[in-house]
C-alpha cells in the first residue's frame, strides 16, 4: 500500500473515530439515555398456567370453519362496541366445537357481564366458559 493512500486512511480513520466520539455525548443521545422507558408488559406468568396445562390455547384451538366463523363474529362485535375498555377488546376468545371460551382480563363487573352476554349472543346461553378476571384501573 503506498503511504499517501495510508495517510488518507489513517486521517479517515481519526475522523470516524472523532465523529462517532462526539455523536455518543451529543445531549440528544445523553438525554435519551437518562430517560428510561418502563418495562414492557409481561404476560408471561398468567400464559403459563395455560401451557403448563392441556387447555386449549389460540395456537392450538380448532380450525374448523364455524369455529372460526364464531370467534370473528364475536371478536368483531367487541371491537365495534366503543363502551368496552381495551382489555375488553383485546381478551381472548377461543372456540372448539361450538363451546367458546374467553380468557384474559376486563376492568369491570358490568363489563365482564357485557362480554359474556355478547358471546352467548353468538354461541348459545349454555355454550360459554368465562374465565375472564377483572381488573380495575389503577
Amino acid at each position: 500500500m503506498s503511504s499517501a493512500r495510508g495517510q488518507w486512511m489513517m486521517r479517515q480513520a481519526r475522523g470516524m473515530t472523532l465523529m462517532l466520539g462526539l455523536i455518543s455525548f451529543s445531549p440528544s443521545s445523553q438525554g435519551a439515555q437518562a430517560k428510561q422507558s418502563p418495562p414492557a408488559p409481561d404476560n408471561s406468568r398468567a400464559n403459563a398456567s395455560a401451557h403448563a396445562t392441556s387447555q386449549v390455547t389460540a395456537d392450538n384451538q380448532s380450525d374448523r370453519k364455524a369455529d372460526v366463523e364464531l370467534i370473528s363474529k364475536i371478536r368483531r362485535s367487541l371491537v365495534t362496541d366503543k363502551s368496552l375498555s381495551t382489555y375488553a377488546h383485546n381478551i381472548k376468545i377461543l372456540a372448539e366445537g361450538g363451546q367458546v371460551r374467553l380468557k384474559g382480563p376486563v376492568r369491570s363487573a358490568h363489563e365482564k357481564q357485557m362480554v359474556e352476554d355478547l358471546a352467548k349472543r353468538f354461541a348459545g346461553q349454555r355454550h360459554v366458559n368465562s374465565e375472564l378476571t377483572i381488573v380495575p384501573a389503577h
